[in-house]
């Protein structure tokens, strides 16, 4: 059967719907009316339907990310592409009729089937298997090893390892067995679930793939979850487990074989102390990871184990830790302002300044040291420190050269009106020189300076005049109508593509809502007409659909 729907979906997505359907992973077809429905399986598992009429795709959706932006996915053609090739609409069972069918079918034939079945189809039989995993004799975490690593080495290529092209296979692989590890937590075997997951995390180092779709991270990711799953099932029950989980976490923590993918097994740490458990043996691994890190320019996860010591030590009811902590670390930044608002929170407002003085002196190199120049200027206002703070304020604004109008009315609000009027002038002044652009046509709208607004904007072209220009009209409406006219008639002779004939089309219409354009509007658009609407055929196409020019 002849679907169309090719010309809906970018090539790319159409080569990769193809993948996905030729390895047979668009299962579970169901029909209701015109609605097709299907089970596909990529980097997860997705439900997918299309709307078919005439044999016209109309529309279709997934679970997929990709598919929630309202774009046609890879799932979406695998299924139209198995609607294609492998079936008709019309001979497809809907539920209800399976149901009916398989209710008239003799038992012993069904068994019989399903015996011959699952005995010759791995796939199906480890899929059967799952299903009703507690009448089967378990697997051991060596079995599963084994299993995992062979199906990781199933889906490389000539050169060993895995191609972009292969990689969903392998995230499709990784689902089943983070599926059967869902099934076994569900079932209450949690060692068994832990188990499978392990292998998977500690397998991801040793995986040589093409990882540009982040699919090891989507991998590790449901390995996490399914480790949650079993901590809020388990965690009370079996003390041991839950100890073995953590060793785990610690063991990673310290060797970072994760991390380095991105991984963030860590977090877990947050779970065992909201939950107090084995907190001295967290506090213990976390500080001994800090001191051997402590050197470095820059540690990243040096913030989030200190937040960990935090709880453990407000856990702990020991509040002078924390200090020592904070100091100690400071030299991550996050750290260190935590420190600072730490002395800020015990009044040491002036130990807070100097301290912070002193990292802006020593980190005058980094880019990163103007959010410690801005927590300075809010300690100075927080603290009625009105000097300091207006000298920060100034810093802020042109050393730093954050031009926004936040930062200057917050200096505006530091002066009277006369002091004002006077002052506004030398900062446009400072401004002009430093040639800081729009933050000056910003400061004459907001002091409703218009007149030098057009005297600064005329020569600016058109995209920049019409950000502004409902602030010089109607005063300057002739002027505005004139610079717009010519702008346009000169652009009209240099565009080439349907992008441009558009953008041109628009201009014009915002110059005919300009009052007093009608008379020049019609001339510009005669004068273009005549000179290139009759050679330009894209150029008229797009004339009409904007200014209903035919």
């Amino acid at each position: 059967m002849n679907i169309v729907f090719e010309d809906e979906f970018e090539s790319v997505i159409l080569m990769r719907g193809f993948s996905i359907y030729a390895k047979g992973n668009v299962t579970n077809i169901k029909k209701d009316g015109d609605i097709i429905t299907a089970v596909v399986y990529g980097s997860s598992k997705y439900s997918v339907h299309v709307k078919i009429v005439n044999n016209q795709f109309l529309h279709g959706g997934c679970s997929c990310p990709y598919s929630e932006g309202r774009y046609n996915c890879k799932h979406i053609a695998a299924l139209l592409y198995y609607l294609s090739n492998e079936n008709t609409l019309e001979t497809i069972t809907t539920e209800s009729d399976l149901s009916t069918i398989v209710n008239e079918i003799p038992i012993n034939l069904l068994k019989e089937f399903l015996i011959n079945e699952v005995s010759a189809n791995p796939k199906l039989y480890d899929k059967f298997r799952v299903e009703f995993i507690e009448y089967f004799n378990p697997l051991t975490k060596e079995e599963y090893r084994i299993k995992i690593y062979d199906s990781i080495k199933n889906c490389e290529g000539n050169y060993g390892y895995i191609d972009y092209d292969n990689a969903w296979e392998y995230t499709h692989n990784m689902y089943e067995f983070t599926n059967e590890a869902e099934k076994l937590t569900q079932k209450g075997n949690y060692n068994l679930a832990f188990d499978i997951v392990s292998v998977i995390l500690e397998s991801i180092p040793d995986t040589e793939i093409d990882d540009s779709n982040g699919f090891t991270s989507e991998v590790a990711n449901d390995c996490i979850k399914v480790i949650y799953d079993i901590l809020n099932n388990n965690a009370n029950k079996d003390k041991e487990l839950t100890h073995k989980i953590l060793e785990f976490v610690i063991t990673e923590i310290k060797t970072e074989d994760l991390s380095n993918y991105g991984i963030e097994l860590y977090r877990l740490v947050s779970y065992f102390v909201e939950n107090k458990l084995f907190i001295n043996e967290i506090e213990n691994s976390l500080l001994e990871v800090l001191d051997e890190n402590i050197d470095k320019d820059y540690y990243y996860k040096a913030k989030y184990y200190v937040d960990y010591l935090i709880d453990i030590y407000k856990l702990k009811k020991e509040q002078n830790n924390i200090k020592d902590l904070l100091k100690k670390y400071s030299k991550e930044k996050s750290i260190f302002l935590k420190y600072i608002d730490l002395l800020i929170n015990e009044h040491c407002v002036d130990e807070a300044i100097k301290l912070l003085k002193e990292r802006i002196i020593k980190d005058a190199e980094d880019y990163r040291v103007r959010d410690l120049e801005e927590y300075l200027m809010n300690i100075y206002y927080d603290n009625n420190m009105i000097k300091d703070y207006k000298e920060q304020l100034y810093k802020m604004f042109f050393q730093y050269q954050i031009y926004d109008l936040e930062t200057y009315n917050k200096i505006k609000k530091l002066y009277d009106k006369q002091d004002w009027d006077k002052e506004k002038l030398n900062i446009i002044d400072k401004l002009k020189k430093a040639n800081a652009g729009s933050i000056i046509y910003n400061i004459y709208v907001e002091e409703k300076m218009f007149d030098d607004l057009f005297l600064a904007i005329k020569d600016k072209g058109m995209e920049v005049i019409k950000i502004y220009d409902h602030y010089l009209q109607p005063k300057y409406n002739k002027e505005l109508i004139e610079i717009y006219i010519d702008e346009c008639l000169n652009k009209a002779k240099f565009v080439s593509d349907r992008s441009d004939y558009r953008a041109l089309a628009y201009n014009i219409s915002h110059i005919s809502k300009i009052k007093g354009s009608d008379k020049s509007v019609t001339n510009l658009i005669e004068e273009i007409s005549c000179l290139y609407l009759t050679k330009r055929p894209a150029m008229k196409d797009e004339f009409n659909k904007v200014l209903n020019i035919k």
